[in-house]
């Protein structure tokens, strides 16, 4: 396995980018496995935002958007093919993501990619010229929540009823469900979701790492049973 490595100042994990050809996907875990089963030529968003990095390599090079085989992905391959230049689509199958696939279904999908045309064509979507300046999106900001004693009842109740679901729940500030997520996917699904949460509810342990993605989103509250580590200045309130 090729050692992974971080490009430019946003710090991107990619592999060995002296390559023509160029695969992008969404996050670490991608690259990782990627690299694992011997495509190299990868470099990751770090998210659903498209980096500058990315954007200048794209001028350059030959360009291959890979993403999940979900939503979110069909978002990624829209707000990219926008902002920079992609010659061609792969998408991992339904329901699957890029970070679980076997050596066999990354060669697999990437030998089906498609030419971004006609992916377009395909799924009725009108394609924006490539504009070379970045777009700028303003990002509002959750108003605080209001942890009464009252609250806390709705979001023992919330919790006990996603017990054993393997599910994370994302609250915003009136205490309203927004979306349900698999734990084990919710850092890429935090990245992707346009109305963060102020609250997360998660079934299982809260790790350092579910910390940490949700500090990147400005997460205000994590309702949970167990926390591995409590060193962060989000809420964290054991139910």
């Amino acid at each position: 396995m090729a050692n992974i490595q971080e490009y430019g100042d946003e710090k991107l994990p990619c592999g060995d980018l002296t390559d023509r050809e160029l695969i992008v996907v969404e996050g670490r875990a991608d690259v990782v496995n990627l690299l694992r089963n011997g495509v190299n030529n990868v470099i990751a968003m770090n998210g659903t935002k498209l980096p500058e990095g990315v954007r200048e390599l794209s001028k350059n090079k030959i360009v291959t958007l890979f993403v999940d085989g979900d939503r979110g992905g069909q978002l990624i391959i829209q707000n990219v093919t926008e902002n920079a230049r992609v010659q061609y689509i792969a998408i991992a199958p339904d329901g699957k993501e890029v970070e679980e696939l076997a050596g066999k279904e990354i060669l697999m999908n990437l030998r089906k990619r498609v030419p971004v045309e006609e992916y377009l064509s395909r799924n009725r979507i009108s394609r924006r010229p490539f504009n070379e300046e970045p777009v700028k999106k303003e990002i509002s900001e959750n108003k605080a929540v209001n942890l009464s004693e009252e609250n806390k009842l709705k979001l023992k109740k919330l919790s006990q009823d996603n017990e054993g679901s393997g599910k994370a729940l994302f609250l915003n500030s009136d205490l309203d469900v927004t979306d349900e997520v698999s734990v084990r996917s919710l850092g890429n699904a935090l990245r992707r979701n346009n109305e963060k949460p102020s609250i997360m509810i998660i079934d299982g342990t809260v790790t350092g790492s579910i910390i940490k993605s949700a500090e990147e989103v400005n997460c205000q509250v994590i309702a949970a049973k167990n926390f591995a580590t409590t060193d962060t200045k989000i809420k964290l309130l054991s139910l």
